[in-house]
């Protein structure tokens, strides 16, 4: 793909070069026009100065921007990942505080689950700390460590007993900490969107 880019790249210079030297053979010889064919340092600097910045625009600054678009759509995905997998949480939590009784089944996926989304969000801590960095993503992302932990210590408390169960006092701590890790994932989206 690249390899067809470059080649069209390549045929545009080409016929531009060609309709360059047309245009000055016909300008050349138009009667009424005289130009000052001497040559200076300064505009060959001028000439070259321009050509370097008519190529380095297009080509090198739209591949930063792009890279960087790049990382970005790759945190927005992981966080977008993050999202779904903790609304995941919430459905078994209800689940399980819906029938009075859990089985080992059941509490061992509450507990599975909210181990891959503590493993998630420290790989997305990890890109973060990588690609992006400033005061209020690092604020974001402690406040989501921070109702990751809670999370997990109030769910899996009462998980580990013989008998697991999930009081509603529990049910209610738990999922208001799940709609504010949602809505941390949404700030950070925000906050990495207007990284510079």
């Amino acid at each position: 793909m690249k390899f067809l880019d470059f080649k069209n790249n390549i045929i545009f210079i080409v016929i531009i070069l060609i309709a360059g030297i047309c245009i000055g053979v016909i300008i050349r010889d138009f009667p009424y026009l005289t130009f000052n064919t001497e040559l200076s340092i300064g505009n060959i600097s001028q000439a070259l100065l321009t050509l370097f910045v008519a190529t380095y625009i297009p080509f090198f600054l739209s591949k930063q921007i792009n890279d960087k678009r790049a990382e970005k759509d790759m945190v927005m995905s992981d966080c977008v990942t993050q999202d779904n997998e903790i609304q995941q949480l919430r459905e078994l939590i209800e689940q399980a505080y819906s029938s009075r009784s859990i089985s080992k089944d059941l509490a061992n996926r509450l507990i599975s689950k909210t181990r891959h989304i503590s493993k998630k969000l420290h790989l997305l801590e990890q890109t973060i700390s990588t690609y992006f960095s400033n005061k209020d993503i690092n604020k974001t992302v402690k406040l989501l460590n921070q109702n990751q932990i809670s999370c997990w210590e109030d769910l899996t408390i009462h998980l580990r007993d013989k008998k697991p169960k999930i009081e509603s006092d529990t049910y209610m701590k738990v999922t208001d900490t799940i709609y504010t890790y949602s809505g941390n994932l949404t700030n950070l989206k925000i906050c990495v969107n207007r990284f510079s």
